[in-house]
């Protein structure tokens, strides 16, 4: 169930098609943020590798949705009508993310109130 909406909660999107080779690392870069998700929504797009079981496996905050024969941004919208939280942060498959990823423009946000990320 998607959380509620508020100021402070994020979601990471994470399209997905036969991943497995890189995405243990991708997930884990995910899940060991300095500033952890909300939520993290793997979108397979029919996957032969075990790719979604393997992001399954994780249990929450991994959500993981699978539709066949779509692309990378009809994967990542989809994702976004999924949840609730007030952030996204999208993130490529093969990709690891920097620790800081999601601290980092919290904290501008804080000394910035009216800026627009």
């Amino acid at each position: 169930m998607p959380l509620l909406q508020n100021a402070n909660s994020i979601a990471v999107i994470i399209p997905t098609y036969n991943s497995m080779k890189h995405f243990k690392e991708t997930i884990e870069s995910v899940l060991n943020q300095t500033l952890p998700p909300d939520e993290i929504l793997v979108n397979d797009d029919d996957s032969s590798d075990g790719t979604p079981d393997f992001a399954e496996s994780y249990g929450p905050p991994v959500r993981v949705f699978r539709r066949a024969n779509q692309r990378q941004s009809a994967s990542r919208n989809f994702a976004a009508t999924q949840t609730e939280c007030e952030w996204l942060a999208f993130l490529d498959h093969r990709a690891r993310s920097k620790p800081n990823k999601l601290q980092r423009p919290r904290e501008e946000l804080i000394r910035n109130p009216p800026a627009d990320l």
